[in-house]
């Protein structure tokens, strides 16, 4: 009904209560479409002893017939309508004529929901009636030229750079892809085609692939190529959801003001009913920008009402980064409701064809044998290029055209700013500042200064979430946040060839600048973060999947320690104070260890905790906490029953079996021991010791080496004694055996839980991040647990 509400808003505006209430919610409809047109409309006569529809006068426009009067009748019905209703009408007519009190020339416009029947058409052809569909008449009310000629223009720019891949491939959610067959994939343009060209009732699409694989760019070319049919039915809309101009939080709303801001007048009717009768192709691009702040039941509710715009004549294609939709949006309601499409990285041979054609050596003559040495030269040229990335370890990289297309134009300079081997995002920081520090027009100001400014502008976007701002906006953060503050002539420099300097930024018409995709704003972020987390100046902040790999990959191997004391006691390992990379995929974020500590190196060992035994340390009732004492004394612990087991005695086999009560009761015995403060690390501890501040996904680094860890892998029945693999898998701090042998307690807040894996799991299960919940109470012969001993302050 929300859509019948605006029409009357709109009538009343125009007609007294009186006679709005003979209207018909059809004709309702009608009227507006029709001053909307530039009609003069009026009703306010009676036509052979009966009230008119509408009579209308000449249009301000040349869309529709232009004599001066018409009579229009309006028909709202399922069925064609039959010569009855033509003869209908001419009777009016000609009683109108007769009248006097309509011009004499005045002609009947018949104007339905449905169509005429051939005889019918015929009939009102020979009269001289004029016949609309209501969604003809819609649409040709609504001018989408300047809007469509847009949408081809834009995508015509990123053409002329070379930047789009037409032979992108993809596939359906339903395939399970095998590598042998990515060269057998259809592109992802068949896919689209052959749903656009489905008849009846279809899915909308929801578009999956990672960053920089060609989302955006796919559609932009899908909303052009649409365009370009000239069919004034098909009416693609692109909406981009990766900046802040768009509040609304329901799909109706978002795209009504995006019609408006793209200059296109009211539809004449809600939106629902408009891509029910008339259609649009509505393309929504960067679904996840837009929700990755939010919370995923928001995005699930905008997505089902994006599902029910998909109704009659209208199509609805989502483009979602894969990581975004497996986290939030994959439950059985939304994969039900929508086809899934998956666009795919490029193959080895398709990274090769995009390089002969950036590359191509033009031919000496018209001849033919020229030429073919032009195409050998060309292939050879492509295959340097290929073994080079593969060189430099990018050959994974450059299957994403966004990355193909940064390192192609930039291979040359590869040997003189990175090493073979580098971590990928560091060569790609190492790129894009070069394109930045490098851009001529900003010659009147500083290298370093210029860098500066572009990671301050990067970081302020990103924390808003988009990816483009105003040249006020602009202007306001150089003078707030760069120190010390730019220049007046600066600034004019800046802002006057901003568009020209680099493909990281780019000017969008004439008020707005824009980051040419989000990787590039997020590998700026992530060298502002990188710097401060160097420095131990950060506060907590969310960094997300993106930003987070790109920090750890910059920062790779570059933990720092500050505060080091002098003496160390034995077998301990000084952690630092201070913030690192926490959590990962989505959940990746900056946490902070606000004291420094020791941790044991080792897990503690059945030599140590028998010493706990010995002392009588179970029967030691001031030892436990409350709730331990009860667990206790209601299980009868008196020992550890893998004590007596063969597998899990030796001395220097990690102590198994054991409760985090248990635990707990062995730290304050140490406690009263030595006069210091021993305890379970917190979850936090535990993770920086483990990984550092790199946020390296397993204790020595990014990539999972089985020869590191006793993990299932390795096919150990049993733990292994401590320091067994002591270098090799070590933390950055130094810290042993954090991934596989047994999982740790750490307890936080009351919350206890599990990290670091074991000899019975996969090492998948081992990574830092992996924290798991458990009962304090539960006993296994894979859970043990190391200690912290707090430093004085």
């Amino acid at each position: 009904m929300g859509w019948q509400l605006d029409h009357v808003k709109k009538l009343r505006a125009m007609k007294t209560s009186s006679q709005l209430r003979s209207f018909s919610t059809f004709e309702s409809q009608v009227w507006v479409v029709l001053k909307q047109a530039g009609y003069d409309v009026k009703h306010d006569c009676k036509i052979a002893g009966r009230q008119t529809d509408f009579l209308v006068s000449i249009a301000s426009r040349s869309t529709f017939p232009t004599n001066l009067n018409y009579l229009v009748e309006c028909k709202d019905q399922q069925d064609n309508l039959g010569v009855d209703v033509v003869d209908e009408v001419e009777n009016r007519v000609k009683a109108a004529r007769r009248s006097g009190k309509c011009d004499p020339d005045i002609r009947g416009w018949i104007i339905s929901t449905s169509d005429l029947t051939r005889d019918a058409k015929d009939y009102a052809v020979a009269l001289g009636i004029a016949f609309t569909r209501y969604d003809d008449l819609l649409i040709r009310v609504i001018d989408f030229g300047d809007y469509h000629r847009s949408l081809v223009s834009e995508f015509e720019e990123y053409e002329k750079e070379g930047i789009y891949i037409r032979s992108v491939r993809g596939r359906t959610g339903e395939e399970r892809l095998k590598d042998t067959e990515a060269e057998r994939l259809p592109t992802l343009s068949t896919l689209v085609e052959e749903w656009l060209a489905t008849e009846g009732d279809t899915k909308p699409i929801l578009l999956l692939g990672e960053p920089g694989v060609g989302k955006t760019l796919f559609t932009k070319r899908l909303a052009a190529d649409l365009v370009k049919r000239e069919d004034w039915r098909i009416n693609p809309v692109r909406i981009s959801l990766d900046s802040s101009i768009f509040p609304e939080d329901e799909p109706e709303k978002l795209v009504s003001a995006y019609l408006k801001q793209s200059g296109i007048p009211s539809l004449g009717t809600s939106l629902r009913q408009f891509m029910r009768d008339v259609g649009l192709v509505l393309i929504i691009d960067g679904f996840d920008s837009f929700f990755i702040s939010k919370e995923q039941d928001e995005a699930r509710r905008f997505l089902h009402s994006l599902a029910e715009l998909h109704r009659g004549k209208s199509r609805v294609i989502v483009a979602c980064r894969t990581d975004f939709f497996d986290a939030f949006l994959a439950v059985p309601l939304i994969e039900d409701r929508f086809k899934i499409l998956i666009v795919e990285p490029f193959d080895s041979e398709m990274v090769k064809s995009y390089l002969q054609r950036i590359l191509f050596v033009e031919p000496d003559d018209d001849t033919e044998k020229s030429y073919l040495e032009s195409v050998a030269q060309t292939k050879e040229y492509a295959d340097q290029y290929w073994d080079l990335f593969r060189d430099y370890g990018l050959d994974t990289m450059v299957r994403v055209p966004l990355f193909l297309h940064l390192f192609a134009c930039n291979a040359q300079l590869l040997p003189n700013l990175a090493s073979p081997g580098e971590r990928r995002a560091r060569v790609f920081w190492k790129i894009v500042e070069y394109e930045i520090s490098h851009a001529t027009q900003y010659e009147e100001l500083e290298e370093s200064r210029v860098q500066e400014l572009f990671k301050t502008v990067a970081y302020a976007l990103w924390i808003k979430n988009c990816l483009s701002m105003s040249f006020d906006d602009l202007l306001e953060i150089i003078s707030q946040d760069t120190s010390p503050p730019l220049s007046d002539s600066e600034i004019k420099a800046l802002v006057r060839d901003i568009d020209k300097s680099t493909p990281v930024v780019k000017r969008e018409g004439m008020n707005i600048i824009k980051f040419g995709h989000a990787m590039f704003r997020d590998i700026l972020v992530a060298a502002r973060i990188a710097e401060a987390l160097r420095n131990g100046q950060l506060n907590d902040i969310l960094l997300g999947a993106d930003v987070g790999f790109l920090v750890s990959e910059l920062l790779d191997g570059q933990p720092y320690i500050y505060g080091k004391p002098d003496e160390i006691p034995e077998n301990m390992i000084f952690i630092p104070a201070g913030p690192f990379i926490s959590g990962e995929g989505l959940e990746t974020r900056i946490a902070h260890v606000k004291e420094s500590f020791f941790i044991s190196k080792y897990p503690v060992t059945n030599s140590e905790f028998k010493l706990f035994l010995e002392d009588s340390g179970y029967n030691a009732d001031h030892l436990w906490s409350t709730t331990g004492l009860d667990v206790r004394n209601r299980n009868n612990w008196a020992c550890l029953q893998y004590l007596n087991h063969e597998d899990f005695n030796s001395l220097d086999q990690p102590i198994v079996g054991v409760s985090a009560y248990e635990a707990e009761a062995y730290c304050r015995w140490l406690c009263s021991r030595t006069g210091n403060i021993f305890r379970l690390p917190s979850a936090l501890e535990w993770e920086k010791a483990a990984r550092g501040t790199d946020g390296r996904k397993y204790p020595w680094g990014i990539e999972g080496e089985y020869h590191r860890a006793v993990t299932k892998e390795r096919g150990f029945r049993q733990t292994a004694t401590v320091g067994n693999l002591s270098p090799e898998g070590d933390s950055y701090y130094g810290v042993a055996e954090m991934a596989g042998n047994v999982w740790e307690w750490v307890v936080a807040d009351g919350k206890y839980s599990v990290r670091g894996g074991s000899f019975k799991e996969p090492l998948l299960e081992a990574r830092c991040s992996l924290c798991k919940d458990m009962d304090p109470e539960y006993r296994s012969m894979d859970i043990g647990f190391r200690i912290i001993r707090e430093i004085p302050a």
